[in-house]
């Protein structure tokens, strides 16, 4: 047979993504270079400390009753058939995704009401499964189905042992990693390469609510301190809570993207 020759748009899509990827290792480099990165004792100094119906450090406690409610309605949203899945295991990624936030309402929880190192690794344990199942979505729908897959069991490995390595080592570098090198890469993925679904409006949403939850967290007691009544950090949660919302509405309203092949490879 003779040998196709990538279109011009592939082409172009080919060497964003080998621009992707540089990026992303040079990060990786860049973060191993600077040093073991210890645990810093003030991050358990919360701003509010206040107790309420019994229970210690209420609002940054109870603030994660959020993300029960909205991980369970990306769970609803797949098991009612609602959500628009081409490729099974997607089905499964998409279910670990908000299985991690569900699991982040009751592991952050107990971290509040004690904080420490040790309660830390709970609150941390859950995330590292939701930004596993983000990486591996976003490399099925925007590098390849195949890829997707196959990075799904490796990344979650990946992500529970930089919380055996914190936590053996105290040192929070491949942590830092697993959080902060997928997201990079899934910005300039979502900015440069295309889906195979539309709606990346409700993923940018999501995004940003994200990003809106990390400023609040980094001013927990300016905003104590602004507001008097409620601190960052406790807004932090319910921001980061706002993304599975946006997530769960993207799997609804979603379709197949004119042009893009609806099962990859």
């Amino acid at each position: 047979m003779p040998e196709t020759t990538p279109s011009p748009a592939a082409f172009v899509i080919r060497k964003r993504l080998i621009a992707i990827a540089a990026l992303t290792v040079a990060a990786l480099i860049g973060l191993a270079a600077a040093g073991p990165i210890p645990q810093d004792q003030a991050y358990h100094l919360f701003a509010d400390r206040r107790r309420a119906l019994g229970i210690p450090n209420a609002g940054d406690v109870l603030s994660n009753l959020a993300f029960l409610f909205t991980g369970a309605f990306g769970l609803w949203s797949i098991g009612s058939r609602r959500a628009v899945i081409t490729q099974p295991w997607e089905t499964g990624a998409w279910s670990i995704v908000f299985f991690g936030v569900v699991a982040t309402s009751v592991g952050s929880a107990w971290y509040h009401a004690a904080p420490t190192d040790a309660s830390l690794a709970w609150d941390r344990l859950p995330m590292t499964i939701v930004f596993a199942g983000i990486t591996a979505i976003m490399l099925g729908e925007r590098v390849s189905n195949r890829l997707g897959r196959a990075a799904l069991a490796p990344a979650l490995f990946l992500g529970l042992t930089s919380i055996a390595v914190w936590r053996w080592t105290g040192d929070l570098r491949l942590y830092a990693a697993v959080q902060f090198a997928p997201m990079l890469a899934i910005t300039l993925l979502l900015i440069f390469v295309p889906s195979r679904y539309d709606r990346s409006r409700e993923l940018w949403i999501a995004f940003a609510w994200y990003g809106a939850a990390k400023a609040l967290e980094a001013a927990d007691h300016g905003v104590c301190n602004v507001t008097g009544v409620v601190s960052g950090h406790t807004l932090k949660h319910l921001a980061a809570a706002a993304a599975p919302i946006w997530l769960g509405l993207y799997l609804i309203r979603r379709q197949p993207a004119p042009g893009r092949p609806k099962s990859g490879r």
